[in-house]
């Protein structure tokens, strides 16, 4: 990789949207066409696992939520994050790990659908 690196090849970085297990030629950058690196640079994924992500992306993620509810595990979601492979998600590292850390935080927000009629019932049980 320095060799290339020295000699103008482009390495594009792990990615949930664009990487494939195994590294691959992109785009023509330059004289060399550019790098994605592969899923099998990230220590503890499993090519099976990735196969299956592959499979589901049919069109880009838009959000974390969008992989938790394509089935990855946790820690698959924190290995990704680890390596930061968020970034067409607009996620750097931190907040792609803070995100995959916090159980269910679409659920329990307090504007959601049943924060909502739960505080709606709370509210009218102390009218009455």
């Amino acid at each position: 990789m320095i060799d290339a690196r020295n000699h103008g090849v482009e390495f594009l970085p792990v990615d949930v949207n664009y990487s494939d297990w195994d590294n691959t030629l992109e785009i023509k950058s330059g004289k060399y066409w550019a790098v994605r690196l592969g899923f099998r640079q990230v220590k503890g994924l499993r090519a099976e696992d990735i196969a299956g992500l592959v499979t589901v992306r049919q069109s880009k993620f838009k959000s974390i939520h969008d992989l938790k509810e394509a089935g990855l595990s946790d820690a698959m979601l924190e290995r990704l994050a680890d390596a930061d492979a968020f970034r067409s998600l607009n996620q750097d590292r931190r907040n792609a790990l803070w995100d995959v850390s916090t159980k269910d935080n679409y659920v329990n927000s307090l504007f959601s659908v049943p924060a909502l009629i739960k505080y709606q019932k709370t509210k009218l049980n102390c009218q009455r």
